[in-house]
């Protein structure tokens, strides 16, 4: 099977957000069965920068199996059949001419193909698709791809020099761009009374900071490079979520990468939460307090905190590349 790939104007994928590294890893499953090209160029998972360079986007001259297109309307008009588009953003050209939608969970793709039926799904989706949308010929769920990078048992110099830089206490972590809208206030509602119940309480923040952060007392750390994340996470004891709306269908990689280093994650149960951690993990929260309870529980119930990070362990084993290359050849081909 040979497939094409474009994000939208991106001339050369590299690790520097969060869809570029969604789609990178979701390239790197696609690899394991079929030849990728993005962009034209050959997509090569073991080769530095996959061995792509930067290249002006054109259409595509050569004929491929599948051609599978995020944002990018004007290349996607111009391709043959079958092509596939990404259901975000709405588009309705692409939603009409498109042999499937994409999506990267079973919520999100519930969402779509009841989205005309049920009104209920405009407020679910926070309004990014109009009140009527082209009902896709077919939603396909191609679920989230985990970087094998996030193992479990990272160790040696770069972990301690992240341990170090975080105070080596009990550390709670959030990684993301902090603004109005994603500062974690639950977790700082409760930052008082944590720190009376935890003696050597660390929170970190680390990214981009577009806000003021309320308290001076939490750590803050520039953006960190993707290849260190699996070090920076694992620093943490603790991780934290973006609550924002779009967490009911968006699925954040963030939960999956505390899963692969089996870090404990705290967040709301939100639909898109359950297809990765599962419907019983026991770190959903139901309000700031029930939070803080959590927090400390793991703080000092060491067999739960391990029973914990071994359910994640295990659970993080079906997102893996080679996991989820069955799924995409059967859905794909």
């Amino acid at each position: 099977m040979k497939i094409y790939h474009l994000l939208s104007s991106v001339k050369r994928l590299e690790p520097t957000s969060g869809d570029k590294i969604n789609e990178i890893n979701l390239l790197r499953a696609l690899s394991l069965f079929s030849d990728v090209y993005y962009n034209n160029q050959y997509f090569s998972s073991n080769d530095p920068d996959y061995g792509l360079k930067e290249a002006e986007i054109t259409v595509p001259s050569e004929k491929f199996d599948l051609y599978y297109i995020r944002n990018n309307i004007e290349i996607f008009r111009q391709l043959p059949h079958p092509k596939v588009w990404v259901a975000l953003p709405y588009n309705e050209e692409a939603f009409k001419s498109a042999d499937a939608v994409l999506t990267f969970n079973e919520p999100w793709k519930r969402g779509l193909e009841q989205y005309n039926d049920d009104s209920k799904y405009y407020s679910f989706f926070s309004g990014v698709y109009p009140k009527k949308i082209i009902a896709p010929k077919k939603v396909i769920n191609i679920g989230q791809v985990l970087n094998e990078a996030f193992q479990p048992g990272i160790n040696g110099f770069p972990l301690f020099r992240y341990k170090a830089k975080y105070g080596m206490g009990f550390t709670v972590g959030y990684f993301g761009r902090i603004t109005e809208e994603t500062m974690p206030r639950d977790y700082l509602s409760v930052l008082p009374q944590l720190k009376k119940q935890i003696q050597n309480l660390e929170t970190v923040i680390a990214g981009s900071i577009r806000t003021e952060i309320p308290d001076k007392s939490i750590r803050i750390s520039r953006p960190i490079a993707f290849e260190e994340m699996p070090c920076a996470t694992t620093a943490c004891d603790v991780i934290l979520a973006n609550e924002q709306d779009e967490a009911n269908w968006a699925g954040s990689a963030k939960p999956l990468e505390a899963m692969g280093c089996g870090i404990p994650i705290i967040l709301t149960k939100r639909p898109s939460r359950v297809t990765q951690l599962g419907e019983e993990y026991p770190l959903f929260y139901t309000s700031a307090d029930d939070m803080a309870q959590k927090i400390i529980k793991l703080y000092n119930d060491k067999e739960f905190y391990k029973e914990v990070s071994r359910y994640m362990i295990e659970r993080a084993q079906q997102f893996y590349p080679e996991a989820r290359a069955k799924d995409l050849k059967q859905k794909l081909s």
